[in-house]
C-alpha cells in the first residue's frame, strides 16, 4: 500500500481495490483500469492533466480515512498543496499493484513504465528550463509575434490606414 503526505505532513493511504474503482467511478466518473489507454483525454490521464478532477479521484481514493478523520472534499483540497507528480505517482503505481495482484503483469509493466517516462520528462524539462532558456523562448516568441503582425500589416495594411480606407468607402447619406 502506498501513501502520500498532505502539505500538513499527515499520511493518507492509497489503496486500490475494486471497492475503491467502484468508488472513483461512482463519485468521479474517472475509470482507474483505463490508464492504458492512448487516448489522453480519457481515464486517469484525463484526472492528472486536471488539478480539481484529480483532487477529487484522489479524495475518492481516499475518502474512507477522509470520512475517519471528518475531513471533508473541500477541505481534503485545501490539504492538496505538495508535489502532484509524486501523489499522481503513488496512485499509478498502486493500479499497477492492482494489477500484478490480479495476474495482469503486462498492464502492471506498461503502467510502471509510463510512470518512468513521465518522471525522465519532468527531469529534462526542470533541468531545460532555465532563466536563460525561458529568456531565449521568449525572444523566440516575441520574434514569431512580429513576424505575424508583419505579415498581416502587408496582408491588410496597418491598422490605422485601414480604418481611415474603410471610413473613406462608406458611403454618406444625403442629411
Amino acid at each position: 500500500m502506498g501513501y502520500f503526505t498532505d502539505c500538513k505532513g499527515a499520511k493518507w493511504d492509497v489503496s486500490i481495490d475494486i471497492p475503491t474503482i467502484k468508488r472513483v467511478r461512482s463519485l468521479t466518473g474517472i475509470d482507474l483500469l483505463n490508464v492504458a489507454i492512448s487516448d489522453q483525454q480519457s481515464g486517469v490521464f484525463q484526472a492528472l492533466s486536471d488539478c480539481v478532477l484529480f483532487a477529487d479521484v484522489l479524495y475518492s481514493i481516499c475518502k474512507p480515512e477522509a470520512d475517519k478523520r471528518g475531513i471533508s472534499d473541500e477541505d481534503f483540497g485545501r490539504l492538496l498543496e505538495v508535489d502532484p507528480n509524486e501523489v499522481a505517482n503513488t496512485v499509478l503505481e498502486e493500479i499497477a499493484c492492482f494489477f500484478q495482484r490480479r495476474g495482469q503483469t503486462k498492464a502492471a509493466e506498461i503502467i510502471r513504465w509510463q510512470i518512468r517516462k513521465s518522471n525522465e520528462m519532468a527531469t529534462r524539462l526542470q533541468a531545460e528550463l532555465t532563466p536563460e532558456t525561458l529568456e531565449s523562448l521568449d525572444k523566440v516568441i516575441d520574434d514569431e509575434i512580429e513576424q505575424q503582425i508583419s505579415k498581416l500589416q502587408k496582408t491588410f495594411g496597418s491598422t490605422s490606414e485601414s480604418l481611415q480606407e474603410s471610413q473613406a468607402s462608406i458611403p454618406t447619406q444625403p442629411g
